[in-house]
């Protein structure tokens, strides 16, 4: 009878050592997973980054030739002879809606047709105004200086504004030009269709047939200083996609980085 309950015994131990031995494994391959995602995100973080850099490096020599190549490799996708696909799109900054330059009108557009969670557009117009152009007063109180916008980001701190009402539309808006309406040109199309909804149509197929004609591409840098350079490394759903803002004018190492996004950039090339 002893022997019998100490075999039970002797039974439970290994079964609990079995278990303890199974959760512990569990956990090993749960870690060893998590350590190869984030190695293998690193290793990928690190490609999109020198993918960003060789097209910056490209586009700065092409800037820099002068002549007429440069007007006409603006909004063309592009692609790099790597390994790894590699497409790349440059865009005048003053092809989107400028928080620090855009008209009310333009703003209410924007915001009424891209962004249909913001219950009360009109309010979060007035807003941007109050920072852009404060109220003039006899005695001025502090914070009522004029202060441009440093991000499209900052629109999250508005009264009436949430981040789902902003999601998608973020990467339209801009604080790096300060035009009043935008380039039509190079405008994104969904931009164009929420803007002049009338014509949307004529003005991309008008931009269909510029395209085609090699002699009729205007030069940006006219309009702008500022070039949003767009850039994905591989191939849909794993693509890796950077969004940088640079200048090539004047810069003695070729081009400077304004504004570096490689986490939620949302910009296609189907369109």
């Amino acid at each position: 009878m002893r022997r019998r309950q100490q075999s039970g015994v002797v039974l439970i131990v290994v079964l609990w050592v079995v278990a303890l031995l199974s959760v512990l494994l569990m956990g090993f391959v749960a870690v060893a997973r998590v350590e190869r995602d984030n190695a293998a995100d690193v290793v990928n973080r690190a490609e999109a980054r020198a993918s960003a850099e060789a097209a910056l490096a490209y586009l700065s020599a092409m800037y820099n030739l002068g002549g007429e190549e440069w007007p006409r490799l603006m909004g063309r996708v592009l692609l790099l002879p790597l390994a790894e696909p590699v497409a790349f799109r440059v865009v005048p900054e003053d092809a989107f809606v400028s928080l620090n330059g855009s008209s009310r009108e333009t703003l209410m557009a924007f915001f009424t047709a891209l962004t249909p969670s913001v219950q009360n557009p009109e309010h979060v117009v007035e807003q941007i105004f109050a920072r852009r152009e404060p109220p003039v007063s006899e005695a001025p109180q502090a914070g009522q200086e004029p202060r441009p916008w440093f991000s499209a980001n900052e629109l999250l701190l508005l009264d009436g504004v949430n981040p789902a009402a902003l999601q998608g539309a973020i990467g339209l808006l801009t604080v790096d030009s300060f035009n009043d309406a935008v380039n039509e040109q190079f405008a994104p199309a969904v931009l164009l269709r929420a803007l002049y909804p009338d014509r949307a149509d004529d003005i991309l197929a008008a931009r269909a047939a510029l395209s085609n004609d090699p002699e009729a591409a205007s030069d940006p840098s006219a309009t702008t200083m500022f070039f949003r350079v767009q850039v994905q490394l591989g191939r849909p759903p794993l693509e890796r996609r950077i969004e940088a803002v640079v200048a090539f004018e004047g810069i003695e190492s070729g081009y400077q980085i304004v504004r570096w996004n490689e986490y939620n950039a949302s910009f296609t090339f189907d369109e």
